[in-house]
């Protein structure tokens, strides 16, 4: 059985006019970081922290589906460092943002479709997340350097 680790984390640029957004998603396959798994991805502009943390679990969430798809018999841990989102997943916070209720909906519902192979969702330090966190910060410098 395949052990699975998969950490997510967002970065949202407040100190420009633009507040982009960047994902990280950050996997580990029996111990070891999996380059070829793992995300950098820019999620858009406007936003906010909370906005880019719920959407950094929902691409992690996606991942995972496709890491099940690939491994057939595995067991995922899922972490970030957000506890305001791990708390509002687990129904401990109410979710009180109207503007976030189509990404908590989502990440629910990919939650409840690979609920058999998921074990762990839970929060860590930012210090035990900093692959997930230089993968989405990573993201914003990327995309900033093609518009340069």
């Amino acid at each position: 059985m395949d052990i699975i680790v998969v950490k997510t984390d967002a970065a949202c640029d407040n100190n420009s006019i633009f507040r982009f957004m960047g994902l990280g998603v950050a996997v580990f396959i029996n111990g070891e970081y999996r380059e070829d798994w793992s995300i950098s991805e820019m999620y858009g502009t406007n936003g906010t922290n909370n906005i880019a943390e719920w959407a950094g679990l929902e691409l992690g969430l996606h991942q995972c589906k496709k890491l099940i798809e690939t491994y057939k018999n595995c067991r995922i841990s899922v972490y970030m460092d957000s506890m305001l989102v791990i708390n509002q997943m687990k129904g401990i916070w109410r979710l009180k943002q109207e503007h976030l209720k189509d990404l908590h909906d989502s990440c629910k519902k990919l939650l409840i479709e690979i609920q058999d192979s998921i074990v762990r969702l839970e929060w860590i330090p930012r210090e035990e997340n900093r692959e997930a966190d230089h993968l989405s910060k990573k993201a914003i410098i990327d995309y900033v350097n093609t518009l340069e």
